[in-house]
């Protein structure tokens, strides 16, 4: 597996299509090679967070970020400008009422945008002391697409993303939301639409999504 991976590799740009940011190739890739890799800004180890539960998985990732992340990393986090778009779907109304039910009004509102960056952004990630989640200050931009042309590799130490087909300078970096090793991809677009809008909040607008959508109704 080749690589030219480094920050120099890609760069984020202003996406029209969303009104947010998305990630673009800044060389030619061949398929199967790293296109970036990146160490995350934050890893929050399963063992760890799972210490800190009481009822809610939310309030308990919120418990542990405030004892072993701390307020100064968190506000860094919170500045980066990363997408909330998780915050539009049915877990994150599931998040409110536990936020609301388990955490003091006055962090209320910071536990709550820290909470959806994380469900908007963040990789499962299978670190070098475990499963983790993980979140990363370029990776965690790229957009999602049913036709996507990375995939992103988190079983070693640091995360990258591999083309899966050639790509050009000056396209977008597309990840599949659904995960690369699993069904999803197979699934119809009517299957795939619905865990989008449950999971981030959005229906998507990819080329196949378009291009199955208009077969559908011709």
């Amino acid at each position: 597996m080749s690589s030219k991976a480094s920050s120099a590799s890609v760069s984020i740009k202003a996406c029209g299509h969303t009104g947010g940011n998305c990630l673009v190739a800044e060389l030619d890739f061949d398929e199967g090679e790293v296109v970036l890799e990146e160490t995350p800004l934050l890893e929050m180890l399963d063992t760890e967070v799972l210490a800190f539960r009481h009822s809610s998985h939310y309030a308990a990732v919120w418990s542990f970020a405030q004892e072993c992340v701390g307020q100064e990393k968190i506000a860094m986090l919170l500045s980066l400008g990363l997408s909330e778009g998780a915050a539009s779907s049915c877990k994150a109304e599931d998040l409110k009422r536990a936020l609301e039910a388990e955490v003091p009004c006055s962090q209320n509102d910071d536990a709550l945008r820290f909470l959806v960056i994380l469900m908007s952004n963040s990789f499962r990630f299978k670190g070098v002391n475990g499963k983790t989640t993980a979140l990363f200050e370029i990776m965690s931009r790229a957009n999602h697409s049913c036709d996507p042309n990375v995939r992103m590799i988190g079983d070693g130490w640091p995360g990258q993303l591999i083309a899966v087909r050639p790509i050009q300078a000056q396209e977008e970096i597309l990840l599949c939301y659904g995960g690369w090793d699993t069904e999803f991809l197979k699934e119809p677009s009517t299957a795939r639409q619905k865990y989008l809008s449950e999971h981030w909040g959005f229906q998507c607008k990819c080329v196949r999504c378009e291009r199955e959508a208009s077969i559908r109704t011709s």
